[in-house]
Parts: structure tokens; C-alpha cells; sequence
């Protein structure tokens, strides 16, 4: 109807408000240890852990709507159901590259870093789950859009306020400039095969 586009808008605000709530939640590195500036590489290892944390709850936070979304589109039509599912396995791979690279960079471990980019994935089943038996009876179309809209807004602000500047800051310009265009290839492609 004719409030569609501004329900959008606010449900895309809605999520790039959580995402800069949850941002301003975890610690800054510098601001906690302010006697360990003299050590860089310390203070960039702490920068790198906070990165993996936000993204990792960032990105937990995007998947929960995600799963339930996925189940809903699932009930509705079982085709939209599997290209929905796909399209977010395909996706879900750079998402735990962004949280396992700067994890395993903060502390060495891999066993850390499989272990916060797992976190990430099982959101999606506890979405479905969750999701399911607190929304099950309000479902509509305009509800799944809505979440649609917040899952957006979660990922574009981490994207653009997180991920972005540590990919050009890491790999520089244009590494950062071809990952970026690889990626929306890469969902262009999987989006169109899929659909």
C-alpha cells in the first residue's frame, strides 16, 4: 500500500540503529587500555578481536530474522523456500570469512575463529526457531518485508562503518574496491540463477 516505502525506510533505520547500538556496546580497545598504546601491535590485535566481536553479533543479529525469514518464504512456497536458502549459504560464506579473519589475526587461534564464525551460522536455525513460535501467528507478507528491511539495514551499516574501512585499511584500495564488486557479482549471480 501507499505507507509501504516508509515502513521500509523505518525498518531499514530500525536495523542500522541496532547494529550502531550494538556497536557502541562492545569496548573500544584504546579507550580500555590506554597504557598499552606504546605497544602497536598489542593495540592492533585488540582492534581486530573488537572487529570480530561486533561483526560476529552484527552479523548473528542479521542472521536471526534471516533463518526465520528463510522458514517463513519455506511455507509459503517450498521453491522460494530452497533459492531463499541457497542465496543465504552463499552469502553466509563471506560473512564468516569477515568474523573468523579478524579473530584468528586478534588472537592466533583457529579453533577461536571457526568457533565465532559458527556462532554466526547457527543463528539462522534459531531464527527459524525463535521467529516461528513468537511471530508464527502475525505472519504476513508485510511482516517478512519489514524484517527483510532491518536484516538490510543491520548489514549495510556494518558493512560500510566496520568491514569496509578494515578491508581497504588490510588490503588496501583496490583490493577492498574488487571484494566489494566481487561480492555483489557474486549474490547477483545466485540471486538470478536462483530465482
Amino acid at each position: 500500500g501507499p505507507a509501504a516505502t516508509a515502513v521500509a525506510v523505518a525498518a531499514l533505520a530500525l536495523g542500522a540503529g541496532a547494529y550502531v547500538l550494538l556497536e557502541r556496546a562492545v569496548p573500544d580497545p584504546v579507550s580500555e587500555m590506554p597504557g598499552d598504546v606504546d605497544d602497536p601491535a598489542g593495540l592492533d590485535r585488540r582492534r581486530m578481536l573488537r572487529l570480530g566481536t561486533v561483526t560476529a553479533l552484527a552479523i548473528g543479529l542479521h542472521n536471526l530474522p534471516e533463518g526465520f525469514v528463510t522458514f517463513a518464504g519455506t511455507l509459503q512456497d517450498p521453491s522460494v523456500g530452497l533459492a531463499l536458502a541457497v542465496a543465504m549459504a552463499v552469502h553466509n560464506v563471506p560473512e564468516g570469512v569477515a568474523v573468523a579473519v579478524p579473530v584468528r589475526q586478534a588472537t592466533g587461534s583457529r579453533r577461536k575463529a571457526f568457533a565465532w564464525a559458527a556462532f554466526t551460522g547457527i543463528a539462522e536455525p534459531l531464527g527459524a526457531l525463535i521467529g516461528w513460535l513468537l511471530l508464527a501467528p502475525f505472519l504476513t507478507p508485510a511482516l517478512v518485508a519489514a524484517v527483510f528491511a532491518a536484516v538490510a539495514g543491520v548489514m549495510v551499516t556494518v558493512s560500510l562503518d566496520a568491514l569496509l574501512p578494515a578491508a581497504r585499511a588490510a588490503g588496501g584500495r583496490a583490493a577492498a574496491l574488487g571484494g566489494v564488486l566481487l561480492g555483489v557479482a557474486a549474490m547477483a549471480l545466485s540471486l538470478d540463477l536462483l530465482a
